[in-house]
């Protein structure tokens, strides 16, 4: 009956390394994401600013102010932290919809290809010479 129980134990633990392990993946991902989007938004940031002080003097924040709505819409996408929880699912899909895509894509291939390789016959060893001779 322990056997049992640490079975059960173990399976636990390694469905909760795994899902660990899964979640730093996607954490490391999405910082990535963060840490490109930042280091492209700073020049620009800088660029339309002046753009704007000198095309559009009456309101020079036009674009700058465009490109922090973009910074905030970016920022829900990338759902760094999780602040975009399921009930606050809107139309805007986020990087963690397609991180569940894509795991659910490999899950499929993986059992596919797990139960082709579970339904091969490894224990015949005939040849094709073997077939012809009956001996």
């Amino acid at each position: 009956m322990d056997d049992q129980i640490d079975v059960k134990t173990q399976q636990e633990n390694k469905s909760t390394t795994r899902k660990l392990l899964r979640d730093v993946l996607v954490f490391q991902c999405k910082l990535a994401m963060d840490g490109l989007r930042d280091l492209i938004l700073s020049p620009v940031s800088i660029i339309l600013a002046l753009y704007g002080t000198i095309t559009n003097p009456s309101n020079p924040a036009i674009y700058f102010q465009s490109l922090l709505k973009f910074g905030r819409k970016s920022d829900d996408f990338i759902n760094l932290f999780n602040h975009n929880t399921a009930s606050d699912k809107t139309a805007t899909p986020t990087s963690d919809d397609y991180v569940e895509q894509i795991e659910t894509l490999v899950t499929e291939r993986m059992k596919k290809h797990e139960n082709t390789f579970n339904t091969k016959d490894y224990g015949n060893t005939k040849t094709p010479s073997d077939t012809n001779n009956p001996n």
